[in-house]
This record gives C-alpha cells, sequence and structure tokens, in this order.
C-alpha cells in the first residue's frame, strides 16, 4: 500500500482507529459527514478505508451531488458505489482541478488525476458521473479524471461499470456526451493535457512490479484535449464492453504497444465513437506501437471533420492500424470521418461483415490540400483479408490498396452510379487484391443519418437492396457492419 505524509496526517485528523484494521470497512459519503463512517467528500473516504482497513472495503455514495477538491489514491480493495441507496441514480461529482492542480501531487509521477488506482485485488466503481469545474493544464499541473497503474505487487483487478466523465457547461454542469455537438471546440471547461500517458480513462504500463487487469462496462469518457481512452497495460488484459468515447483532441482510444485489448458491444449496445477532431491530429481508432487487439466488434466511428491540418498519415480515420494487429473485426461501421473508414499502415487486420462509408470533407468545410478524398479504405502494408464487407462512398471514391497484401470475399464494391453510395465506376479499386465474389450493387442504405442517444442505431447503414440477401459467403444476407437484424425491426425493407 502507498502512502505519503500528506495523507497520513489528514487521516489522523478523521480517525482514531488503529492502522489497517482486519475488518472490511462499509462507509457512507453523505456530504455532510461528521464522524469515521460519514464523509463529506469522496476523496475523504477513500483515503479513510485506505489506512483502517487491507479488506475489501464499501462506500457507498448516498447523496445524488458532490463537490470534490483532493487528490485520491485507491491503495486497497474497494468497492465505490455511486448509487449507494440503490435508486437507480448516479453520483455527480464535480471535480475541485483547480485545487488539485495547485496541491502538491500525492500520487504517481506520472501526473496528477482525480482518482488514481494502484493495488493488488479488486477495485469496483459504479454509477459516477464526473466532470471538473475549470479547464485543466498541462505539464506539472495537468489533472486527469482517472489513471490505473501496476500495483506494488500482485495483481489488481480494476472494474468500472457506468462511470461518465465529460465536460462542464458554462453553468457548471454535467456535459453529455450522447448527443450531435461537438464539444471539444464549444466548450470552456474541458480536460486538458495532451501528453503521452494520459487521458480521460489513462491505463497505464507504468507504477508497480505487479500487474492489472482492466473493464470498462458502458462507461462514457471524452471532451479533453488528450486521448479519451489510452491503453498502454502490457501486464495484463483490457476489455471495454459497450459505452461512449470521444470528443477529444486527440484519439478517441488508442492503443499503444499493448496486448489482450479487445473492444466490443452487442447489437444493441455498441462501443460508439464519436468527434475525433482532426483539427488537433485525432483518430477514433489507432493501434501502433505493436499493439494487438484480439477482438474488435460492434464499434461504431461516426463525424468528426474539424479544421484543417496536414499530417501523415491523415487524421480523423475511423480505424487506423499505424503498426499493429487486429485479429478480428466483426460488425464495425464508419461514417461521416473526414479521413478512410479503415487505414492499415503496417501490420495486420482480419475484418468481416463491416461497412465502411467515406462521406469526405463535408462542403461546408471545403477541400483541404491534403484531402484523401472519398474512399472508405486504404491499405499502405502489411497483410488484411476482408470478408463480406460493405464499402461505399458519397463522392466517387475508390479502394486504396496499392500496399501490401489484400485479400476480398464476397465484399459490395458498388459501381452502379447510385448517388451518394457507389465508386468509381471506372476504377473502383486502385492496386491488384485478391477480389472473389463482388457485387456491384449499392446497398440503397436505410438511413445514413446517425442517432447520437442510441446505443443500438440498428438501421443506421442497412442495405435493403434485394441482391443483398443472398450475397454473404454462404448464400445468407449480407448486412455489413449494422449485424443480423434484430427482432420486429419493420422500418427497412430487405425483401
Amino acid at each position: 500500500m502507498r502512502m505519503n505524509l500528506k495523507t497520513m496526517a489528514s487521516l489522523a485528523m478523521v480517525t482514531s482507529l488503529p492502522m489497517l484494521a482486519s475488518a472490511a470497512l462499509t462507509v457512507t459519503v453523505d456530504g455532510i459527514g461528521g464522524d469515521s463512517t460519514h464523509f463529506t467528500k469522496l476523496s475523504d473516504a477513500v483515503a479513510y478505508v485506505n489506512a483502517n482497513s487491507s479488506e475489501p472495503n464499501v462506500i457507498n455514495i448516498t447523496t445524488g451531488s458532490l463537490v470534490d477538491n483532493a487528490q485520491m489514491i485507491i491503495s486497497s480493495p474497494m468497492t465505490i458505489n455511486g448509487d449507494g441507496s440503490g435508486t437507480s441514480s448516479t453520483c455527480d461529482i464535480k471535480v475541485g482541478v483547480a485545487a488539485i492542480k495547485a496541491a502538491a501531487d500525492i500520487g504517481n509521477t506520472n501526473g496528477k488525476a482525480y482518482i488514481e488506482i494502484a493495488t493488488v485485488g479488486n477495485v469496483t466503481i459504479n454509477d459516477l458521473q464526473i466532470h471538473p469545474d475549470a479547464r485543466g493544464g498541462t505539464g506539472t499541473s495537468l489533472v486527469d479524471p482517472i489513471d490505473f497503474y501496476k500495483p506494488d505487487g500482485g495483481v489488481g483487478e480494476y472494474v468500472l461499470n457506468r462511470v461518465k466523465i465529460s465536460a462542464s457547461t458554462a453553468a457548471g454542469t454535467y456535459e453529455p456526451l450522447d448527443q450531435d455537438k461537438d464539444i471539444y471546440n464549444t466548450d470552456s471547461f474541458i480536460w486538458y493535457g495532451y501528453q503521452e500517458n494520459h487521458g480521460i480513462y489513462a491505463i497505464n504500463n507504468i507504477g508497480g512490479t505487479g500487474s492489472y487487469n482492466t473493464t470498462l462496462n458502458d462507461c462514457q469518457g471524452g471532451a479533453c484535449r488528450s486521448t479519451a481512452v489510452f491503453i498502454a497495460n502490457q501486464s495484463g488484459t483490457t476489455t471495454i464492453n459497450g459505452g461512449l468515447f470521444g470528443h477529444a483532441g486527440e484519439d478517441a482510444i488508442r492503443v499503444k504497444g499493448a496486448t489482450g485489448v479487445s473492444i466490443v458491444g452487442t447489437a444493441d449496445d455498441r462501443v460508439r465513437l464519436v468527434y475525433a477532431n482532426r483539427s488537433s491530429g485525432g483518430e477514433f481508432l489507432r493501434v501502433n506501437g505493436g499493439a494487438v487487439l484480439p477482438l474488435v466488434k460492434y464499434v461504431d466511428a461516426v463525424k468528426g471533420p474539424i479544421g484543417d491540418l496536414t499530417v501523415a498519415p491523415p487524421t480523423a480515420t475511423g480505424f487506423l492500424v499505424q503498426d499493429g494487429t487486429i485479429t478480428s473485426m466483426q460488425f464495425c461501421r464508419s461514417s461521416g470521418v473526414w479521413s478512410y473508414g479503415l487505414h492499415v499502415v503496417t501490420g495486420a487486420a482480419t475484418v468481416s461483415d463491416c461497412t465502411f462509408y467515406a462521406s469526405g470533407t463535408p462542403s461546408t468545410f471545403g477541400k483541404p490540400s491534403n484531402d484523401p478524398g472519398h474512399d472508405p479504405v486504404k491499405v499502405e502494408g502489411g497483410t488484411v483479408s476482408i470478408n463480406d464487407t460493405i464499402f461505399a462512398s458519397q463522392r466517387d471514391g475508390a479502394l486504396q490498396l496499392s500496399g501490401g497484401t489484400v485479400s476480398l470475399l464476397n465484399c459490395a464494391i458498388p459501381t452502379d452510379g447510385y448517388t451518394t453510395e457507389s465508386l468509381n465506376a471506372t476504377t473502383p479499386i486502385v492496386g491488384s487484391p485478391t477480389n472473389v465474389g463482388a457485387l456491384t450493387d449499392s446497398p440503397h442504405f436505410v438511413t445514413s443519418t446517425y442517432d447520437f442517444a442510441s446505443p443500438s442505431n440498428s438501421s443506421f447503414l442497412r442495405p435493403s437492396t434485394v441482391s443483398y440477401n443472398t450475397a454473404h459467403t454462404g448464400g445468407t444476407q449480407l448486412f455489413g457492419g449494422a449485424g443480423p437484424a434484430p427482432a420486429a425491426v419493420n422500418d427497412w425493407a430487405m425483401y
């Protein structure tokens, strides 16, 4: 367990119990405090249980809103319940970023965070909604919301359920991420800090000599100058189940050198990556540093053409494999991204049942000098296998497959000239991939309008052309990234 003099001194004022009591503790954060089982702030409660029990502890938050202005280190197993009253609610916490920036750093040398987790055993955080009281800083004044680190020895299991982290509105309230609004470029109270190894959720490969596994279940994170989710955890696994991430100056999710990272949604609860800002060099999903992702499934990358920046590779790509491997990519969709839906620079990717709809630069932005056009995919190197996938372009794009080794099987490569969906009729493919069983009909999407408030968007980019009913491998429906048709859906016409 990591402690320091400042933390110990503060604990002496709130408790007279002996250090490291053997029994597990259950304490309450009610915003009022007054004794050793009731606390005003979450940071006080965490410091108390750290100092008084090494057993799995429970902190129940029974108030709907808190203001907390102190950094906290979770160094013993515990469960934090934002719905401590059992009323199916979420505790709203406004973080005193300005106060934390001004105070001494009590945590890891990587920089300050409101919550830092580094312990052997289980840490579970449920139902919190977190936002800052001021714009964050950089360098020594940087404050992340949640940072994860290796424990001093052994294995940590860190699980976050339904945790939401975003900006504050001008009125100081939480700014929801699931809306069609560019929060990063319009809100003055975003999280800041664009250094490497930082983000809304910073899953770091630093700390002690132990290891840890991280799971984010239906979490949300964004509205920051840095990456929404930064993953460089070489020591364990990281799993993202559902959720929404984006509105970030850097990437929505960056996986750098990590192995064992799975990003998985379901047909009714997709992982949603939104508003990658190319004005700051952001991607929706970036895989680099030799990272390996065993599974990317039911993930949407939508909406992000902001500003102009000349960089290589182009920014605001839906799924960028810059240097790494996606072992299996299934039921993914990209639309409204400024760059390619899928871009493989070097590495490997196996793709099936996806949809890459290249909408390119909207006319309201003009055409920057480095605009990659309206091409749904680009492969520069590596090995890429793509099966049963739909490619479409708003403006006569092509598959840029002039590098690497690429195979296409039973994919939709439309050249029929249908407005806003067809590829270039003369040159739909640039390069010489292996191409078997291509369908040339346009999909006639049921809708290309994304619903930011819905985690499923079942009709988004779903094809309605009759020839798609038997175009999939095995003679079944080719549905692309929309996935198998959910039951009782009657707002689109497959037959």
